[in-house]
């Protein structure tokens, strides 16, 4: 074989011998052009003759060029070899050539980053929880608008971007980090460009996760009302949100109890202004941006409650102008600033008061019942002329870092007062009511969000609320024949309740399917309640809690169409040195882009309460109370939760089905001569349905809710489950808006089958009123390039029904098992105006 070699070599080079001068000691002089190395190789072995031994193969596939002289074989070897991957050495004496063994080094994948963030197109504002798809993978945004997402295979990312009052956005993007997507805000008009599509349009998101409702509260500026509650009347026309009853001091969802739900407002908690008049709520709608509700079976990184969650997001502020915008109704002054500041930066601040008188009167009922099982008597109306100021003022500064980083400072400071005084003689009884209250809310928030360079978010929030509630209530009953008193009351009130909390959350990717979400943080709330009865101390109540908690989710995408997410909440007191694990679970079943599946489970804990007080006649009262678990103890609830939602043509129908039980309710029963405490429970299912159409502009919806909440306590006369003060077991709610641009007229209507009569509450067959609202509004909006008009008006209570605010009403004892009960109407026939100016 080497002989057969060594003269096809001969043959070929035959030229290059013949021309080779005769070698004189150790020179070696090789010439080659492209030659394969073991050719090469060869030829040295057999003309020099040198014992080679190599793998002829492997060295034929290295192809090299020489035209030099050596002067001995090592370094010819060295030469010939160099960059080969192969050595040599001599063994006795051969040259052994062989592979240099190193360590494999594999590749690594390389990981492709994609971080964004979703704004508006004009105003640079943060679209908080916009839902974007990746690569046909859906996620929601944070509260500050960032994504991230990452890919093994391609540095393509094909998105689509959706948000409630916006445009849908698709567009592709290359990897890359602190991509700003601008998105286009549906009520602006594009000039030489026709898109038909209108504001009132996408009005309500259901179905994305279990649980929740996503509501642009731009469109309830179109709905009945002065504005100024425009985002709770949105609020309370949705399903498993009570409308009946008219409750102004708290969110009362799927049925939870006073105070165990939340509404929060930036970060910060807010426990709610006392507010009798309805048409003005805690929160601003000028400087609303986004709102989210969790009726229940929400995920860890929501805690303190074990009922609803209301996560209200507030506006930054227009970064690239100046704005102004202005309300004048008849009952509030609203004016809302904003303007760029430094670099990405903005300040925005709002201000709202009554400007004069806000009652003309109102009416107080008396309603004579001969006994507690029978049905109420005549109607007596007397007509009340309170005195009532409002004020709120909200300050924000909020901006982004040259490197993605968000920051905010959020403000807030709300006071109302309130008084009337009764002087009424009916039935030869007089009676005196005068009362006096006084409440003021404060809260602030101070975040900063860094973005990682691995796609990763972090958020830092230090945050912190408070409500201070002073009042005064004096009511007596007289017998006018010889002045014989029959009820006395002098009441003094006074309750403050504080929070702050340090919260770090973080939010990183394992992988193109795998989210993880964990953080920590600690909560401290101070109480002092104190309450005097004709002028003596009767209460003095002064505890705080501290509790750190921390939190993990991990959230998995399965198939693209299915996405689990497991994670718990652990909530430590420091004071009971217990650990309180909580865990939670849901999943998201889409079979395709119409129609979504949904479940969730999990236990939820609550630290500070409000505890009812229960008189001898039947009256209710509510106030803040640290849960100790020794006197009070600690609220526990399980939430099942199932759903199911079909969006098709701009038709939505959304499903919800619940099943709640809470533990360690506590009520006070007062007598005239002790106070008790006893602990229960309570148990509520219900199912919530919505059907909603929009079409060319024009919405409507319809939300039904059957419920059922019952609760149990020790004081009952019996060991069976009653109806609770709150349970209704239907609740119908009907919306729409015709859109005649500029002229757009509303309506919206609420049915409820009434609650227990407070006084019938235990009773086999408890009844109470049922409750009928309609109400109408005609607006006129007038838009040009620098400046907007709105004006309005809307009739409250069309048909002028006499509904029951519960949550006024009173019950007074008179003779001979005879009680007057006293409540304030819920909102008469009322005509509201309303201006609204935007430059």
């Amino acid at each position: 074989m080497q002989i057969k070699v060594a003269i096809r070599v001969i043959l070929v080079f035959l030229p290059v011998i013949c021309s080779l001068q005769p070698v004189y000691g150790q020179e070696i002089r090789l010439e080659f052009e492209d030659e394969p190395l073991n050719i090469v190789l060869t030829w040295v072995r057999d003309s020099y003759n040198i014992e080679l031994s190599f793998d002829d193969r492997e060295l034929s596939k290295y192809i090299i060029s020489v035209n030099d002289s050596f002067i001995s074989y090592d370094e010819l070897l060295t030469y010939l070899l160099k960059d080969t991957g192969y050595d040599y050495e001599k063994t006795g004496g051969t040259y052994l050539i062989f592979p240099v063994i190193t360590e494999v080094i594999k590749p690594e994948k390389r990981k492709y980053i994609l971080t964004g963030r979703v704004v508006d197109r004009y105003t640079s504002e943060a679209l908080p929880f916009s839902h974007v798809s990746i690569n046909e993978k859906w996620m929601v945004t944070d509260f500050k608008g960032n994504f991230s997402c990452s890919s093994e295979s391609d540095s393509i990312f094909l998105l689509r971007i959706s948000y409630l009052g916006y445009y849908i956005l698709d567009t592709t993007l290359i990897d890359g980090k602190n991509h700003i997507i601008k998105l286009q805000p549906s009520n602006i008009e594009i000039k030489e460009v026709v898109v038909k599509h209108y504001q009132v349009e996408k009005s309500i998101q259901a179905g994305s996760g279990p649980g929740i409702l996503r509501l642009n509260h731009q469109v309830s500026s179109y709905l009945p009302g002065n504005g100024d509650n425009s985002v709770f009347n949105l609020l309370r026309l949705q399903p498993g949100i009570l409308a009946a009853g008219e409750q102004s001091a708290d969110m009362i969802i799927w049925g939870s109890y006073e105070g165990h739900s939340q509404v929060r407002f930036d970060g910060f908690t807010i426990f709610g202004l006392r507010n009798y008049n309805d048409n003005i709520s805690s929160v601003n709608p000028y400087i609303t941006k986004d709102i989210r509700v969790m009726k229940g079976g929400y995920g860890p990184e929501y805690g303190e409650r074990v009922g609803g969650i209301v996560d209200i997001t507030g506006i930054d502020g227009n970064r690239n102008k100046p704005e102004l915008k202005l309300s004048i109704n008849n009952m509030t002054l609203n004016g809302v600033a904003s303007m760029p500041l430094f670099n990405k930066a903005s300040v925005v601040v709002g201000f709202r008061h009554t400007y004069y008188d806000l009652y003309n009167s109102t009416n107080l009922n008396l309603l004579s019942t001969k006994s507690r099982n029978s049905k109420s008597g005549g109607n007596v109306d007397v007509n009340v002329y309170p005195d009532y100021i409002f004020r709120d003022m909200n300050m924000k500064i909020s901006g982004t870092g040259n490197n993605g980083d968000n920051y905010y400072l959020s403000l807030f400071n709300g006071a109302d007062d309130f008084s009337y005084s009764v002087e009424e003689e009916q039935m030869n009884q007089y009676l005196y009511n005068d009362a006096y209250e006084k409440n003021i809310q404060q809260g602030g928030a101070l975040f900063y969000g860094k973005k990682w360079r691995t796609g990763g978010v972090s958020n830092f929030t230090l945050a912190y609320s408070s409500l201070e509630n002073q009042s005064n209530e004096i009511r007596q009953l007289i017998r006018g024949q010889n002045d014989r008193v029959i009820y006395d009351m002098d009441r003094d009130i006074y309750s403050d309740i504080r929070e702050i909390k340090v919260s770090v959350n973080n939010i990183m990717r394992a992988g193109e399917k795998h989210k993880i979400e964990f953080g920590a943080g600690i909560i401290k709330d101070w109480i002092i309640y104190r309450e005097d009865s004709m002028k003596t101390e009767y209460i003095r109540m002064d505890n705080s809690i501290l509790i750190p908690n921390g939190y993990f989710n991990s959230n998995i995408t399965v198939l693209k169409n299915i996405s689990l997410k497991a994670g718990a909440r652990f909530d430590y007191t420091a004071a009971q040195e217990k650990l309180y694990v909580q865990p939670r679970v849901s999943a998201t079943l889409r079979i395709n882009e119409r129609i979504k599946l949904n479940t969730a489970w999990g236990i939820y804990n609550q630290f500070i309460t409000r505890s009812s007080v229960i008189d001898d006649n039947g009256n209710y009262n509510y106030f803040w109370v640290v849960c100790d678990n020794i006197e009070i103890p600690v609220l526990e609830s399980q939430h099942f939760v199932v759903g199911a939602s079909l969006s098709l043509n701009n038709f939505l129908l959304s499903m919800d089905a619940y099943y709640k039980m809470t533990d360690g309710i506590t009520r006070y029963v007062q007598t005239l001569t002790e106070r008790t405490i006893y602990r229960g429970d309570s148990r509520s299912k219900g199912i919530d349905v919505l059907l909603k159409k929009d079409y060319k502009g024009h919405s409507a919806w319809v939300s039904y809710s059957l419920s059922r909440t019952e609760e149990y306590f020790p004081y009952f006369i019996d060991d069976d489950y009653h109806r609770a003060l709150h349970d209704q077991r239907h609740e119908l709610k009907m919306a729409a808006i015709l859109n005649l641009k500029p002229l757009y007229i509303s309506a919206n209507y609420v049915y409820g089958s009434g609650f227990p009569d407070p006084a019938e509450v235990y009773a086999e067959q408890s009844t109470g009123f049922d409750y009928s609202r309609l109400d109408l509004a005609l607006v006129f909006k007038f838009s040009r390039n620098k400046y907007n008009i709105d004006a309005g008006l809307s009739v409250l209570n069309v048909f002028n029904r006499e509904n029951i605010k519960y949550s006024n009403f009173v019950r007074i004892p008179s003779e001979d098992q005879e009680t007057i009960d006293l409540h304030a109407e819920a909102v008469p026939r009322t005509l509201t105006l309303f201006l609204n100016l935007s430059f």
